[in-house]
């Protein structure tokens, strides 16, 4: 997606997406990459459920980056799921140092 923040996917064996995550290293995390992760989330929920609204989803997402590293920092790890219109949001932080952001198509 860009040199910081890298997004892959996968789709079944009829062309449906199955899943698609944006991962950023934490070493790199700068306001500019932590709204580049959330942009790219956001296009990939508007890609899945084109009802939503990419700047209401990019709220979102920064919101709830934040508080997972937040959780991060207190804890040393973070996972913050949330399900909305049939799409699981996935937001990980681990102790290497990985953001990683999945949405999930129910």
């Amino acid at each position: 997606f860009t040199e910081d923040v890298g997004m892959v996917g996968t789709i079944d064996k009829n062309g449906s997406i199955k899943e698609l995550t944006c991962i950023m290293d934490k070493a790199f995390q700068s306001e500019l990459n932590v709204t580049t992760i959330a942009a790219a989330s956001a296009m990939n929920a508007v890609l899945l459920n084109p009802e939503l609204d990419f700047y209401q989803s990019m709220e979102f997402f920064s919101g709830l980056i934040q508080e997972a590293n937040d959780e991060f920092e207190n804890t040393g790890s973070s996972e913050k799921r949330e399900v909305i219109k049939d799409v699981e949001y996935v937001i990980v932080i681990t102790d290497h140092n990985i953001i990683r952001v999945t949405l999930v198509p129910a």
